[in-house]
């Protein structure tokens, strides 16, 4: 059995990421910026106040899914301004290598889907292959 945390509020201790809480009453908190749904980016400045959190859970879970394959840090480069356009404003989302698997892909792109009503649910069946794919390649190797 694998169990999937809230990533609201993870940050890293090397400092490389900063969470990031909300400052007053009201708004709401968007957690470590890199990990972020475009949803909870905008939210930060009231701008999108009807934030589903268990998608936007599902977003984050996708951006470690790429950092898993790619093994780097998500966005590594951008400033924390950078990253609120990029992934706030234009709903970008980062890109699987190209060795990624067609399955290892289908549930990454339905868990980073722009739209949080498109992201992959629970009751979506990961193919059995999308873990192991990448386990056996680079954790086992």
């Amino acid at each position: 059995m694998c169990k999937i945390s809230d990533f609201g509020l993870s940050k890293e201790e090397t400092g490389f990421t900063a969470t990031m809480a909300a400052p007053t009453k009201g708004d709401n908190p968007i957690g470590t910026p890199n990990y972020s749904a475009p949803e909870v980016l905008r939210s930060a400045g009231g701008g999108c106040t009807n934030v589903d959190y268990f998608s936007s859970d599902k977003w984050s879970f996708g951006v470690l899914m790429w950092e898993v394959a790619t093994r780097q840090k998500p966005w590594f480069g951008l400033n924390l301004m950078q990253i609120l356009n990029v992934v706030g404003n234009q709903n970008k989302a980062l890109d699987m290598p190209p060795h990624s698997s067609a399955t290892m892909l289908s549930v990454f792109k339905a868990c980073c889907d722009a739209n949080p009503a498109n992201r992959y649910t629970v009751t979506d069946q990961p193919p059995s292959d999308c873990f192991s794919f990448y386990l056996k390649r680079y954790l086992l190797s």
